[in-house]
């Protein structure tokens, strides 16, 4: 299969189309990508934030309760209130925060029991001190058993709270390494996008400037044909494939004695003859066709045309056929050849004088062409030799 440049250049846009979409759909997927990472990575801080926020809280909520259980200040108290409310709402953020995966839940479910336990403690303690036995709850804040609990606390808070920060240095490097490659991606695709436009641009170019050179050739061969038919003797009239005239010279509008304004677009049976049209009727110009037989080559046929005032005269017609995108046509090539008929009938009718006078002379008179062949012999020359010289020539050769 040759590929031409058309071809080629509707090759190179496929290709160029195809890699676009593909570069189109892979930054879709990477916004997209970029877009869940984010929303992950604010996930992961809101954990962090309600993590620390909440033990923050219960660094101040045992201050304040141990405060309050050496001064008995109210206020306090109130403090020490108001902060295990925030704690509370802090676990039950963080516990929605990692309700969907099962580890973080095993975790909660561990750090929810131990705030539970020194929540209540502090409840009791001020519960205790409220009802005048501060002592009880006092013995509690100096227990062993308190001081693992704040232990167990911070160390699981610190835990979770530093396997977050893991995860995201984690996801940070390797989101790094995607975005550097897809950096690099974009970059080879964008030159190869490049390359390939100015390939196409090339083969466009090119394509141009060889149908322009082609049109300009063509331009060129029409000028000189139409130079020709213009001045040339012959009658040229081109038909389409139904038979209509779409052109003809100069010499044709003297032959038949139309104007072209006349001619155009009217059939080509206008120049037949009435009898030729009357014997073959609608399908005349497919007869004409079939006569002159253009699929053969360019041969001439001798044939009857009408003048516009009606007279019929013989010509001589070959006709070519040639085909475009917009379909088949002919050019009928026309010479008029009245003269020749006549000057024809005149030398015929001269010869015919010419041969009764040498019959009627006496002598015997033979004629010969140009490589020594009998060509004519009177009478008398063939009662001279005793034989028909012409009939005995004829069998020897």
């Amino acid at each position: 299969m040759k590929w031409n440049i058309s071809d080629k250049v509707k090759l190179i846009f496929v290709i160029i189309v195809f890699f676009l979409f593909f570069i189109g759909v892979f930054a879709y997927l990477n916004i997209k990508r970029l877009e869940t990472n984010t929303d992950w990575v604010d996930h992961v801080h809101k954990i962090i934030h309600s993590l620390q926020k909440m033990y923050a809280d219960l660094k101040d909520s045992q201050t304040n309760y141990a405060d309050f259980l050496l001064t008995g200040n109210k206020n306090y108290s109130k403090s020490c209130e108001t902060d295990m409310n925030n704690i509370e709402k802090e676990l039950n953020v963080a516990n929605e925060l990692v309700s969907d995966d099962i580890l973080w839940r095993q975790n909660m479910e561990d750090l929810q029991l131990l705030v539970g336990k020194r929540l209540t403690s502090m409840r009791e303690g001020l519960a205790y001190s409220k009802a005048g036995r501060p002592d009880l709850a006092i013995g509690r804040v100096k227990s062993e058993a308190e001081k693992e609990s704040n232990k167990d606390i911070k160390d699981l808070v610190n835990r979770m709270s530093g396997f977050q920060i893991w995860l995201l240095k984690t996801r940070k490097d390797f989101e790094d390494t995607n975005t550097h490659k897809g950096v690099q991606f974009m970059g080879w695709s964008s030159f190869t996008a490049f390359l390939l436009c100015t390939l196409a641009a090339f083969f466009i170019i090119r394509q141009i400037n060889d149908r322009q050179s082609a049109l300009q050739q063509l331009k060129t061969s029409e000028e000189k044909f139409r130079f020709l038919a213009e001045n040339a003797n012959e009658g040229f009239v081109t038909v389409n494939q139904g038979g209509k005239i779409i052109d003809l010279n100069p010499a044709s509008e003297i032959m038949f004695g139309y104007s072209k304004t006349e001619l155009m677009w009217q059939k080509l049976t206008r120049l037949m003859p009435k009898r030729f049209l009357e014997e073959h009727g609608d399908q005349a110009f497919e007869k004409f066709l079939e006569i002159t037989n253009p699929q053969a080559g360019v041969s001439a046929r001798e044939l009857y045309a009408q003048k516009k005032d009606g007279i019929e005269f013989p010509v001589e017609v070959s006709v070519s056929v040639w085909e475009t995108k917009e379909g088949i046509f002919y050019t009928t090539i026309n010479r008029d050849i009245t003269e020749r008929k006549f000057f024809m009938k005149t030398l015929l009718k001269n010869e015919h004088r010419l041969f009764q006078f040498l019959e009627a002379i006496p002598v015997g008179i033979m004629v010969r062409d140009q490589i020594g062949v009998p060509y004519y012999a009177n009478q008398a020359a063939k009662n001279l030799l005793g034989r028909d010289i012409l009939k005995d020539e004829t069998s020897l050769t």
